[in-house]
């Protein structure tokens, strides 16, 4: 077990803790060699009881927003006093109390100190204001984590420019002063490279917390699938256009949380209107353990987000390898991908994938047509990515992890 033997480890999280596989391999990587794992969210973030209940502790902590920079003035000259408060004070107390609003778990450095960990990590850019205030409060080594290329992330989702800015600015600070820090893509890490001076940039694969399987057989019709928050922005009107056009016989399954019910309504209609409900279902999502045996039952499995969304770049989904990717892999399926680098890059030397211009429906179109009028191709392909899934899975993602963690307890 090494250097993590006997180890108190506290994992921290943003968001809702349920469905987040990484934080479940990080927990179980961790245990298997040998440290103490606890895991901190704010009060009422994860609602019940989750699968990580049963693992480890789980510290609910109620998060800060209220704190000045500076102290207020009582200064016994009137006019200083005024002077202090009004040009000083206020202005960073209110400047700091919006930032710190930014900061999701604000509170969470004192927590850890107090309950003196060996090593603590934080999750996702939105934590990287605290992940830099445990820099400069404590000792404790401090691992940070992102599961995407962030820079595209808050480009995408916030509006307001000092906000992005903030965030922006804030992440790359702490990535300089951590003692890790761990992200998806081997391209990834090479561009957060560029901006961060931190040395310690590591890669831990998305693979999902099962074995492969090996391949079914071919079915007749074929059976395509996605699988994944069944969300905007995923290329999923561009794949209905497509098989709109398709000849013979298939069905596709559109598998995964409904977190975006009025989309999910949208996309259905847009079936309908295509007539093509009889053909393309939606399977009840299933857990991050199971998914796996459900994606085995179908022959090829379908990723199309586009790289270019409102006229941008979106160079997160050129550079990440996002789970459903491996599950794909490790479920044995044939694929049809987009032009992802990164992907491209992993899957050298393996013909298991179809590649696309996701961007363009004519060539999805002919790539969906031409796997369906050869089903001995489908077949050859799925056996690659079934020999593919030996180096990529599991066991890869559990070392990756236990070796970043022993590389910071050996410092």
């Amino acid at each position: 077990m090494g250097a993590l033997a006997g180890r108190r480890i506290c994992l921290s999280h943003p968001y809702n803790i349920a469905y987040d596989v990484r934080l479940l391999k990080s927990v179980q990587a961790l245990q298997e060699a040998g440290a103490e794992v606890s895991i901190m969210v704010r009060r009422y973030e994860t609602a019940g009881e989750t699968i990580y209940h049963d693992l480890c502790e789980i510290i609910e902590v109620d998060t800060r927003t209220d704190f000045a920079p500076v102290r207020h003035s009582e200064h016994r000259i009137w006019l200083l006093k005024i002077m202090w408060n009004l040009l000083v004070f206020e202005p960073l107390r209110r400047l700091k109390t919006v930032q710190k609003q930014w900061n999701l778990v604000a509170g969470f450095a004192e927590e850890m100190i107090a309950r003196d960990f060996d090593i603590v990590q934080f999750t996702d850019y939105v934590s990287a204001p605290e992940a830099l205030r445990m820099k400069s409060l404590s000792s404790i080594p401090v691992v940070y984590e992102t599961y995407e290329y962030s820079p595209t992330v808050i480009e995408t989702v916030h509006q307001d420019s000092a906000q992005a800015d903030y965030y922006r600015d804030t992440e790359i600070a702490a990535m300089d002063r951590v003692d890790a820090v761990i992200v998806v893509a081997d391209e990834i890490a090479q561009a957060y490279s560029k901006k961060s001076d931190n040395p310690h940039i590591a890669v831990v694969y998305n693979v999902p917390p099962q074995d492969p399987l090996p391949p079914s057989a071919v079915s007749d019709p074929l059976r395509f699938y996605f699988q994944s928050i069944i969300r905007p922005d995923y290329g999923l009107e561009m794949l209905i256009d497509a098989f709109a056009n398709i000849k013979g016989a298939w069905s596709l399954a559109i598998q995964g949380p409904n977190a975006y019910p009025e989309y999910r309504d949208r996309l259905e209609d847009y079936i309908e209107e295509h007539g093509m409900s009889d053909r393309i279902s939606f399977p009840e999502p299933v857990t991050s353990l199971e998914v796996v045996e459900a994606a085995n039952t179908h022959d090829v499995g379908v990723l199309l987000i586009p790289s270019v969304q409102a006229g941008k770049l979106h160079r997160n989904a050129k550079m990440a390898l996002p789970n459903k990717f491996f599950v794909y892999a490790n479920a044995s399926l044939a694929m049809i991908l987009g032009d992802y680098i990164a992907m491209k890059r992993l899957t050298a030397g393996f013909d298991a994938v179809a590649w696309v211009d996701e961007l363009s429906l004519d060539e999805v179109t002919a790539t969906i047509q031409a796997l369906i009028d050869d089903p001995q191709r489908v077949a050859a392909m799925k056996q690659a990515s079934y020999e593919w899934s030996q180096r990529y899975n599991y066991r890869t993602g559990l070392d990756q992890i236990k070796e970043i963690y022993r590389s910071v307890a050996d410092r």
